[in-house]
């Protein structure tokens, strides 16, 4: 109840001053009166008897002092009034305040920036029910390197029934779908994700409007769907009676190849599975070839699902792993696989925000958070060194403030107190320039990192912010602010000139410029490794030329169904459409190739590829033991791909136009199963192909390779391929990759299939591309043009987010080596200043400019140097953190390290020599006057 009381009055006086102020005065009066009647009774006379009781009450101000300062209010009255002198006392020095707040302000926001990043990307939640305990399940080729490969049903089913880490697992797997009409609206592409019926319960997010797929739903193979809140607001402009509309979808992904499907749910509007492109999921049992493969296990054919688990509440990602490594060595045991390029039944868990974000990219967006705090302590070092200056142009008068009866701590507690100040107004500017850095930074990235798009200033990035600017407050004024109260009152008196005590603060400075300029060696050797890692990848040569050429992602129309009578003669209409499809493709190619600017046109199934290739071939005569594994790439391109590309052919010839047809015969020849390899390959109608070099140095090393064999699918329906001609290496998977064998077919478009057209032009690509549209549309009907950009666009698209690191972190130590000069040049200086008697004296007794300026720089450069073996030092260990951001360079460099440190000692010398070069023009008869 006391306490109750005490915090009752100590709120009335701070709210209610006014009232508290008259009752005091009151009750002084009333004790002062009583007192001098006491002692009038005494004997004395009334002037006698008040100077008595003023004597015994110590003062009227005193007493009040005393009682104000008897309770906690007197704690916040006194920070009030320590704010308030602090605010005065900036707005005297109105250039000192802006100089450190906008220090300040630049890393509050650079690091608010940077935290919003991390913060949308990384600690925002994912649209899940308990995000943290979803985990992405694949199987992990081992023997090739590919660790997130898609996965059997057969095995998946298996995983679900015999895992105790998992309280369940669900599968989906995703395609392009073209949706031929929803009512009366137009074709539009969409992605749509064949899933499992306890998809959505794993997940844990119920629809917005409807039902989920259910059992019954898959056991049916129902036509039902559930769509994204962004279709329905699209196709459907948000009706509340979608739920039982239909909408028709072309894809191979449903049964017949089309199917009109009945919408059954919509989800929520923050919701996204398995990524923002999807907005159909169907049930997977729906896949037209889902009862055949749904049987397999082995063929690469029916690994074509990915898993989705929710952990068990006392499981980790550790746990499962260990849990699918037991049931991998049960499956292994109990199913002997007879397919040559099975990868196993390991398995690989990534949790969910892992496969989103990235964890390399996770790692980075870490590391440049750090970067860019480093930057923020150099600039609070920056404003230490300005307190310290500051405060050393205070000494006279906080020695009269200590001689007149103030603590030290009531001093250090009012320095401090101006330091909040700047960091509030620091933060507050820095804040501002974080809003529009984020909204800059956000715009130049958007393409380049997942999750950016939910990239704002929200409740935790404001903590942040607010959590920065008060530490940093607290970083820079409490080394100042103890220093400088430090000082003997006596000596600060009796010292000549205001800048008593400046030998001892410019040592506190000094050892602040050691520990920028070595914060700034961390930060230029981080930057230095990631251009040069950057540099010797541009260097790569791609092995074609990406110049002047144009890219065109093109998505071919379906065909009309079979009727009942064609399905009789497969063998003969099958061809005939395979022959029709080639020649409206050469059509389309001749078109291309005659317009104005165009000088050479191909095809590719797809240009660039992001994942690794898991082919893998027999060789007659070679036992399967003896092929080195690895990965391995299969593509289809037309005969004039490689001209257009300008792929040095090294062997052989490239393809022709008759390969086409001959692949047409390969595919529709008669196929026999039971027949050993050597009699299949003698009666089989091979495919030519054109294999890398990478291809001849795996497979036929020491070897010419032209008229050589082999084959894929050796024990069913084995498919025969003859080399005829052996190009160059393209990095098809980014320069950065290391170059993986492929090989090359004749290109046979096919319905609903997609193809990258390359168009060399003679002037800028994407200034005839509207024509390049036109004149695919005219050649091919109906076709779909995803996409426009240029080849030298996509190759740098693979390293668009290294060059996002690099940037960052390099501007960042930009701004560092900056601040660190600046401090160096603020250290000087004041030095110079503060030493202008004794070097006029010197120069008065014959020092040569020369032997000034030698003696200011040598004495100027100690803590930059002793900050750059510092800073190599701490680097050697810190920089191993960027080891998987480096290409072709490991983390100690030396090189890069002897380059930071000979960058950082030239840009201290600079900023020594600007004082100096004053210091030698110093007037030795006016200095020692001015003293």
């Amino acid at each position: 109840m006391s306490l109750l009381r005490q915090a009752r009055a100590g709120l009335r006086s701070l709210l209610r001053k006014d009232i508290v102020e008259r009752e005091l005065d009151d009750e002084l009066r009333h004790y002062f009166e009583l007192a001098t009647q006491e002692h009038m009774r005494a004997g004395m006379s009334r002037s006698e008897a008040e100077r008595a009781a003023r004597l015994q009450l110590g003062g009227i101000t005193a007493a009040k002092e005393h009682v104000r300062t008897g309770h906690w209010e007197a704690t916040v009255t006194g920070l009030a009034q320590d704010l308030r002198y602090a605010v005065r006392g900036l707005r005297r020095s109105p250039a000192f305040a802006a100089v450190a707040a906008a220090t300040l302000a630049l890393g509050v926001g650079a690091n608010t920036a940077m935290f919003s990043v991390v913060n949308a990307v990384m600690l925002r939640p994912l649209p899940y029910r308990e995000p943290g305990r979803l985990a992405l399940i694949f199987t992990d080729d081992v023997r090739r390197g590919l660790h997130q490969e898609r996965t059997a049903f057969r095995t998946i089913a298996d995983w679900r029934d015999a895992t105790h880490t998992f309280q369940d697992i669900a599968y989906f797997n995703t395609g392009r779908s073209t949706l031929l009409r929803a009512e009366a609206m137009s074709p539009e592409r969409a992605r749509i994700a064949l899933v499992s019926a306890n998809l959505f319960p794993v997940l844990g997010v119920p629809p917005l409007r409807g039902r989920a797929i259910t059992a019954d739903d898959e056991e049916r193979r129902a036509p039902v769907a559930v769509i994204s809140h962004g279709l329905w607001q699209r196709r459907f402009a948000g009706t509340s009676d979608v739920i039982g509309r239909t909408v028709t979808i072309e894809s191979g992904a449903i049964r017949d190849g089309a199917g009109t499907l009945t919408i059954i749910g919509v989800m929520p509007a923050s919701f996204y599975f398995p990524d923002k492109q999807t907005d159909i999921w169907t049930p997977a049992t729906t896949y037209w070839r889902f009862t055949r493969e749904s049987a397999e296990r082995f063929p690469d054919w029916a690994r074509r699902w990915t898993a989705v688990g929710r952990l068990a509440a006392s499981s980790s990602v550790a746990d499962a792993t260990a849990d699918l490594a037991r049931i991998g060595r049960f499956l292994t045991a109990t199913y002997a696989s007879t397919v040559p390029d099975f990868p196993g039944f390991a398995a690989n868990v990534v949790p969910v925000l892992d496969s989103v974000a990235g964890s390399g990219l996770q790692s980075a967006l870490w590391v440049l958070l750090g970067a860019v705090g480093l930057v923020l302590l150099i600039a609070c070092a920056n404003i230490a060194n300005l307190l310290l200056a500051r405060g050393a142009a205070r000494q006279r008068e906080f020695a009269i403030r200590r001689a007149l009866g103030a603590a030290r701590a009531r001093l250090v507690r009012q320095l401090v107190a101006e330091s909040i100040v700047l960091a509030a107004l620091g933060g507050a500017a820095g804040l501002t320039i974080a809003v529009w850095g984020t909204g800059a930074l956000a715009a130049t990235i958007a393409q380049r990192v997942p999750r950016i798009d939910e990239i704002s200033v929200d409740a935790r990035v404001l903590l942040f912010a607010t959590a920065v600017s008060l530490a940093a407050g607290l970083v820079f004024g409490l080394v100042p602010a103890v220093r400088v109260s430090a000082a003997d009152p006596g000596e600060a008196l009796k010292a000549h000139g205001d800048r008593a005590g400046g030998g001892r603060l410019r040592q506190s400075g000094a050892w602040i410029v050691l520990a920028e300029c070595s914060l700034a060696i961390v930060l230029l050797t981080g930057a230095g490794l990631l251009l040069r890692s950057l540099s010797l990848l541009q260097s790569v040569q791609p092995g074609f030329d990406p110049q002047n050429i144009l890219t065109v992602r093109v998505e071919f129309p379906s065909e009309a169904a079979p009727t009942a009578e064609e399905r009789t003669q497969t063998s003969l209409i099958a061809p005939a459409r395979a022959r029709a499809r080639a020649g409206r493709l050469r059509e389309m190619i001749a078109r291309l190739g005659a317009l104005p600017g165009v000088d050479e046109v191909g095809v590719i199934d797809d240009l660039f590829i992001t994942g690794g290739g898991n082919e893998s071939i027999t060789i007659p005569g070679r036992p399967p033991e003896t092929l080195v594994s690895g990965e391995l790439n299969q593509g289809d391109v037309s005969p004039g791909f490689f001209r257009t590309m300008r792929v040095p052919l090294q062997r052989g010839r490239y393809l022709s136009s008759e390969d086409v047809e001959q692949r047409i015969r390969a595919l529709w020849s008669p196929v026999i199963t039971d027949m050993s390899l050597a009699d299949k390959e003698r009666l089989a109608t091979p495919e030519p192909v054109v294999v890398n070099e990478a291809f001849v140095r795996r497979y036929f090393p020491g070897e010419d390779p032209v008229g050589k064999r082999f084959c894929i699918d050796p024990t069913n329906k084995t498919y025969w391929y003859q080399i005829v001609g052996v190009v160059g290496d393209m990095h098809r998977q980014g320069l950065e990759h290391a170059m993986i064998p492929q090989y090359f077919g004749a290109y046979l478009s096919s319905p609903n299939a997609r193809a990258d057209i390359v168009v060399r032009t003679a002037r800028d690509p994407l200034s005839i591309a509207p024509a390049v549209r036109q004149a695919l549309t005219a050649a091919i009907p109906n076709v779909v043009i995803a996409g426009v950009s240029t080849a030298g666009a996509q190759l740098g698209d693979f390293t668009a987010q290294r060059r996002l690191q690099t940037w960052l972190l390099s501007a960042f130590a930009f701004l560092a080596l900056v601040l660190a000069a600046v401090g160096v040049y603020g250290l000087v200086h004041y030095t110079v200043v503060d030493r202008t008697r004794e070097i006029g004296v010197r120069i008065a007794l014959g020092a040569s400019p020369a032997d000034v300026l030698a003696l200011v720089i040598g004495q100027g450069m100690r803590m930059p140097l002793l900050g750059v073996g510092l800073g190599l030092g701490v680097s050697l260990l810190v920089t191993r953190v960027l080891s998987h951001l480096l290409y072709g360079l490991t983390a100690t460099d030396p090189l890069t390290f002897a380059a930071v440190a000979v960058t950082l000692a030239t840009v201290a010398a600079v900023a020594c020599w600007l004082p100096a070069r004053r210091a030698t023009r110093v007037d030795p008869i006016a200095a020692v006057r001015s003293e």
